[in-house]
């Protein structure tokens, strides 16, 4: 039976039909449309009189949701083709309630036809996108002449959502209209094209509302409840935990490829509003950044600009910024553990720019205003001028300045202790100055990252300043039987007059080669290295009692040379080495070293801890093609 043309006809029909006076009637009992199954049909022609009677025919079919999809695709449907659904792999049961009205006229067209489908399927599988797919599903779908109204639960990406979709049949500039309630996690809002993995963890409830075109999504507004999702970000020092209450709203203009390409963006919660534009490429990474507004916490508030591209850039300016967390981790390094996989280089160039009237660092610590500018390409910096103000007569300063024999990093501060207490949290050193200075490899030979060449070499030199309560050399001193000196680290603490720290790293280690502390009561010298990613130290040296008198025999030339033979150890010494953990590492000293002179106080000190090798953990930049 041919019931409309162009769609594949019923086969095997069995039923009844009945002819009487002006009234044709069939019940039919059973049928085949291709492999689904028809039954429970009744076709009514009432007036056979009259010309173009309308045929009513009702029927129930089961099979397959590809076979069903199949058919709806012939002409003059093409539901899934108008409609742009992706039907490879589409799976599901179908039970479906039919009703048409049909003109007995053999060239009557498909707009004349009236439809009511009344269709449930279960085990819906079927793509929404290209990386998007309902993998299990359970809707409801009624179909008329105008539109067609999808309801139910389905399974997108993982995530369990309740969906309700109108589709407009007749033309308009918004013909589809989803509504979607239900609870994104990080693998989810990844398939959708949102890569909020530095930002925002956990699931995030969402009441959407997205709005396109035949089947093609064009826009997204949506409500986001916050408040089971951890939201923060390491560099600002901020954090809120799951079950703090936290919510926003944000809007959305997909692509061609259904994936996202804008998006507005507002959040707020306890101490904590946000708002900004963000722009995507196809493949869902940022482009760009436009945040005018970020509240985080007490010390927050700021605008960034942010732009991924050919020319890496970040510009942040307002009025305070948290950089509490600066001190606390190394990129790249920061927690003890496992080595990071190795990130490709590259030579992209990149621009920061910060101007903030407060930077708060560790302990209250305050630098205002606070002004960076840095450049450079990869992961090499070029250029760098740093100027910040710690008190009203004390500042800050650094830069970095590149020639042909490399680039020269300089940093100054005339309140030392200030700095490492607000860089570090280091409450152990105050007063003095300070001054670094790091040598980098050129650009060219920095871009090759050979192996076993040094990231950068450089000296920390401190002045005037006074040590106390630090824990590495009141263990130091007690375990020298050196009570006194233990004492006054408790107590007034200990004055260093000089400190000089030659250092070279590579990758996470720091190596120290002759570094010396010296001052009216006490001289230190110290080699060895500083692990930063085991959070391990292991180091060797001498420390001199009463260095002031003791250095004295060290300046008679020759004689100086046997008694003291390094310079910060004086003629009378004693040896020591520290290995394990930096907040308390195992601390030995060797008492019997103190009778020796200085040429053979070496034999005691032992050899030099050798620093455990390093890999690259960033990868050369890939030579441009010509």
């Amino acid at each position: 039976i041919t019931y409309m043309h162009g769609l594949t006809p019923a086969t095997n029909v069995s039923g009844v039909a009945t002819l009487m006076g002006d009234t044709f009637t069939a019940q039919i009992a059973g049928g085949d449309v291709g492999r689904i199954k028809a039954s429970a049909g009744q076709v009514t022609i009432a007036n056979l009189h009259i010309d173009n009677a309308i045929a009513d025919i009702t029927a129930h079919i089961s099979g397959s949701l590809p076979d069903v999809l199949a058919l709806i695709d012939e002409k003059p449907l093409q539901y899934p083709t108008r409609f742009h659904l992706n039907t490879k792999g589409a799976r599901g049961a179908v039970e479906s309630d039919l009703a048409f009205k049909v003109p007995t006229r053999h060239d009557a067209k498909i707009d004349e036809v009236g439809i009511a489908v009344k269709t449930n399927v279960t085990g819906l599988a079927i793509a929404l996108s290209e990386h998007t797919r309902i993998t299990d599903g359970s809707a409801v779908f009624i179909i008329d002449n105008n539109s067609l109204h999808a309801t139910g639960p389905v399974t997108i990406a993982g995530v369990l959502m309740n969906i309700d979709w109108t589709e407009t049949f007749k033309d308009a500039p918004i013909t589809t209209r989803v509504t979607a309630k239900g609870a994104l996690d990080d693998a989810a809002r990844e398939s959708f094209g949102f890569k909020l993995g530095d930002f925002i963890s956990g699931p995030v409830g969402i009441n959407a509302l997205l709005l396109g075109r035949r089947g093609q999504l064009q826009t997204v507004q949506a409500t986001l409840d916050l408040t089971p999702a951890s939201v923060g970000y390491d560099l600002i020092n901020y954090k809120k935990p799951p079950g703090i209450p936290a919510g926003g709203t944000a809007s959305a203009k997909f692509g061609p490829d259904g994936g996202v390409r804008t998006a507005d963006f507002a959040i707020t919660g306890p101490g904590l509003a946000a708002k900004g534009t963000a722009l995507l490429n196809a493949t869902g990474d940022l482009v760009r950044l436009d945040a005018p507004m970020v509240k985080a916490g007490p010390n927050n508030d700021f605008a960034v600009t942010i732009l991924e591209g050919q020319t890496v850039g970040i510009t942040l300016t307002g009025h305070s910024f948290d950089g509490s967390a600066l001190g606390k981790h190394n990129p790249g390094v920061s927690t003890p553990g496992p080595a990071k996989p190795q990130v490709m280089d590259s030579n992209d160039p990149f621009h920061a720019s910060v101007k903030v009237d407060r930077l708060v660092l560790q302990d209250g610590v305050t630098l205002a205003p606070f002004t960076l500018e840095l450049s450079g390409v990869g992961h090499r910096p070029q250029y760098m001028s740093l100027s910040a103000q710690q008190s009203k007569t004390g500042k800050l300063t650094g830069s970095l300045v590149s020639d042909d024999s490399g680039r020269r990093v300089t940093l100054s501060a005339d309140d030392a202790g200030l700095l490492m207490k607000g860089m570090f949290g280091m409450d152990s050193v105050r007063g003095g100055t300070l001054a670094v200075t790091v040598k980098l490899p050129p650009m060219a030979q920095a871009a090759r990252n050979d192996a076993g060449t040094p990231d950068y070499t450089g000296v920390l030199q401190l002045r005037n300043v006074r040590v106390l309560n630090q824990p590495f050399l009141t263990r130091l001193f007690t375990a020298g039987s050196l009570e006194g000196f233990a004492n006054l680290m408790r107590g007034e603490g200990v004055a260093i007059d000089k400190l000089d720290v030659p250092f070279t790293t590579h990758g996470d280690v720091i190596d120290i080669h002759d570094a010396r502390a010296s001052g009216p009561s006490i001289g230190i010298t110290a080699d060895g290295y500083l692990d930063r990613r085991n959070n391990t130290l292991a180091l060797k040296g001498a420390v001199a009692p009463a260095y002031g008198l003791n250095s004295v025999l060290g300046a008679i030339p020759l004689l100086g040379d046997v008694l003291v033979s390094k310079k910060g150890e004086g003629v009378l010494g004693m040896t020591y080495s520290a290995t394990g953990p930096f907040d308390a590492p195992e601390v030995s000293m060797n008492p019997l070293s103190v009778l020796a002179p200085g040429i053979l106080r070496r034999i005691f000190e032992g050899k030099t801890p050798s620093a455990p090798a390093q890999a690259n953990t960033v990868l050369p930049a890939p030579e441009k093609q010509q």
